[in-house]
């Protein structure tokens, strides 16, 4: 075999995980889907450099990802995975190299080997499973599912014929083999079932074959907790209010800066406060026009990133909205799965009640509506530092 590298494309942004930070580093059992994906390569003897290639702003997150290891400067990338891809080519200087996607990190030393192997006869490899359930195509008509397959990478290219495939072909591509076979024929061998990519929310649902359970705590992290509370008078004639990023039927509108929404404006007060890093008013003066009528989700999203820059992430929230109207139960489903996929925790993790004061006060006047949230954080005592 001669020279070989691996190349792992972590240049996401995670728009489509909807997470509070590229989900390259989210953390599984402690350590992030980035240094999961890329150990294998790492670890394998015939691998001589494996380069990274990373979006501009992430340098802290991939920093903490790859702490300890001795890696070469992390490549830039682009807008589109074909402009990364093309960006990490240019400096692979072996003879062959294998493409990895930096959000598989279910990859397996026996899928890296046989490619490997592949490519001691063929120029371009790549890993496929089955097809396993029926496909129809647009007019309900049944495809032949015994043709189909599905592409996973490490896929492996002579470097210099991948490099060729980019520099004559324009467009936007999601596979490397697409545009090698353009050149040469693509040799396939079996890949993985569960060497799965992780690219969308439900990805991260507690039902996931990839198993969010195992998403939990940085190792040595220990628990913190945060309280938040809330409350907004209601106003002038509407239509609807927003409750935990949920709108919801209403002839009242809350009165507030931002959307009015009590119950995340807790919840990221409740994460302040278990980072002991202010509170919202701190972060995001009412003095400012800046945040007037915004989503609320914005506060709580600059709350979780605050909170994994510190490495640490969330264990559970508890939320307990307080009024006589609206009527919180036919939305309590829908809430909790909401502020689970803001927070990226399974729903069995979050927790939304409700209930009155009994006619008691200004929510049992039916004059505004309140909210209490409690969050467990887990955090490295020495990262609480603001």
């Amino acid at each position: 075999m001669k020279t070989l590298s691996a190349l792992i494309l972590a240049a996401g942004s995670g728009r489509r995980a909807n997470t509070a930070y590229p989900k390259q580093y989210m953390l599984i059992d402690g350590t992030s889907i980035l240094r999961r994906s890329l150990d294998p390569f790492l670890a394998h003897p015939q691998i001589e450099t494996v380069h990274i290639v990373i979006s501009r702003g992430t340098e802290d997150l991939y920093a903490q990802a790859v702490k300890g290891l001795s890696l070469p400067k992390p490549i830039i990338g682009g807008k589109t995975r074909t402009e990364s891809a093309r960006n990490g080519l240019a400096k692979v200087t072996t003879d062959h190299v294998l493409i990895h996607d930096g959000c598989r990190p279910f990859i397996t030393r026996r899928v890296i080997d046989a490619v490997i192997t592949g490519l001691q006869k063929h120029r371009a490899v790549v890993p496929i499973v089955p097809m396993l359930e029926s496909i129809k195509d647009g007019l309900g008509h049944n495809i032949d599912r015994d043709t189909l397959h599905v592409a996973q990478t490490p896929q492996g290219f002579e470097t210099g014929l991948l490099q060729q495939a980019y520099r004559r072909i324009k467009g936007v591509f999601t596979d490397d083999a697409t545009l090698a076979q353009g050149i040469t024929p693509v040799h396939m061998v079996a890949g993985d079932p569960k060497n799965k990519k992780i690219t969308l929310s439900e990805d991260f649902s507690e039902n996931s074959p990839k198993n969010i359970e195992r998403w939990t705590f940085p190792t040595g992290a220990i628990p913190h907790i945060g309280h938040g509370y809330d409350v907004h008078a209601f106003g002038s004639k509407a239509q609807n209010i927003r409750l935990c990023g949920v709108t919801i039927p209403h002839d009242r509108s809350l009165s507030a800066h931002s959307d009015g929404d009590v119950a995340l404006h807790a919840v990221a007060d409740a994460l302040y406060g278990a980072m002991g890093d202010g509170d919202i008013g701190q972060h995001f003066p009412p003095t400012q026009s800046l945040w007037g009528n915004c989503d609320s989700s914005l506060f709580l999203n600059h709350a979780l990133k605050r909170l994994h820059k510190r490495g640490g992430c969330v264990s559970n929230v508890d939320i307990t909205i307080v009024c006589e109207r609206p009527k919180i139960t036919p939305y309590r489903t829908v809430m909790k799965k909401a502020v689970a996929q803001l927070i990226q925790i399974p729903q069995t993790r979050v927790s939304v009640k409700a209930t009155t004061e009994e006619g008691l006060g200004f929510t049992g006047r039916g004059e505004g509506i309140a909210c209490h949230a409690h969050i467990l954080a887990m955090l490295k005592s020495q990262r609480m530092q603001t």
